[in-house]
């Protein structure tokens, strides 16, 4: 009877310690940054040489994507081809929410409206009705008074209302839309993927945050985020040498932008050395307010990190 039980058990360990093995590995796992919405919860895998990804009778080939890719507008046409993973996440996006939509039409009686107006009326549907306070529009307003001009809160307090209830709806239905990775699976090929970091690793926020120092990266726009400029000029010039400083324009990056799930300006990112995310802010940061999230993260700038 012992011998039968050690059996058992040695064999309920080794089942145990495979099923470990074999848990695939995710975009987000693997590669953090290189995208922001359903391919994050991607699994990554062995695929044939032409195959890109696989998700519930969608298949994307090379050759489909590079079609894709050709559509871009032509604006951004020359950064989708630099990171065609954005295109790829795009079309999967969209194939998955007409999926969803027309399940939901076919059990709500939705009939005789175009794919577009479907997916709309989809989304509309899974998001609740949001509701702005007085301080969350005056917090709004004062951390963004560049974009209004001269103008005083009172006088364009409705208008307030309205884009900070408009960001909060686009905000919902994007993050609704970019966790369709968790309701579907989707097979990434790994080798493809690979590929695509190793290019992905050389845009200016990847490349500092890989560097093995602390980094900040603004992402803004020059005119709107120039609040932002005499901060990032100090932490350049004060601490240059222990702390990686970049400045990525949005307006000139958008795709590069889009990956990092970049939907408003300003927004910093705060990495420690090990590339580890200490803080994503959305709106203005003074130079000491910068430092201090820097040291609640463990990273004293003026110092050193306290992990060395």
């Amino acid at each position: 009877m012992k011998t039968l039980l050690m059996a058992i058990m040695i064999v309920a360990v080794v089942a145990s310690c495979s099923a470990a093995e074999t848990v695939a590995a995710t975009v987000a796992a693997e590669y953090p940054y290189i995208c922001s919405g359903a391919l994050r919860d991607a699994v990554l895998a062995d695929l044939s040489d032409e195959m890109v990804a696989q998700c519930e009778g969608i298949t994307v080939t090379r050759e489909d994507l590079e079609a894709q890719v050709g559509k871009s507008p032509a604006s951004t046409l020359e950064q989708v081809r630099k990171y065609p993973v954005y295109a790829l996440e795009q079309y999967l996006t969209k194939r998955l929410m007409l999926i969803e939509a027309k399940g939901w039409a076919k059990a709500s009686g939705q009939k005789d409206i175009t794919d577009g107006e479907l997916v709309q009326r989809y989304l509309d549907s899974k998001i609740p009705k949001f509701e702005v306070n007085d301080k969350e529009a005056w917090e709004f307003y004062a951390e963004h008074a560049s974009m209004f001009g001269s103008s005083s809160y009172e006088q364009i307090k409705d208008m307030v209302i309205y884009v900070v209830r408009d960001q909060k709806i686009s905000d919902a239905q994007a993050q609704f839309a970019g966790s369709a990775g968790k309701r579907h699976k989707i097979l990434v090929s790994a080798s493809w993927m690979r590929t695509q970091h190793e290019r992905w690793a050389k845009n200016p926020a990847e490349k500092a945050r890989l560097s093995g120092k602390p980094t900040y990266v603004n992402f803004g726009v020059n005119g709107c985020c120039d609040h932002m400029n005499p901060v990032t000029q100090a932490l350049s010039a004060e601490y240059g040498d222990r702390l990686n400083v970049v400045f990525v324009h949005v307006g000139e990056q958008e795709i590069l932008g889009e990956l990092y799930g970049i939907n408003t300006v300003p927004i910093q990112f705060l990495f420690d050395k090990n590339g580890k995310l200490l803080l994503r802010h959305v709106g203005n940061l003074t130079k000491e307010q910068v430092l201090a999230k820097f040291a609640e993260g463990g990273v004293d700038i003026s110092k050193g990190d306290k992990n060395d």
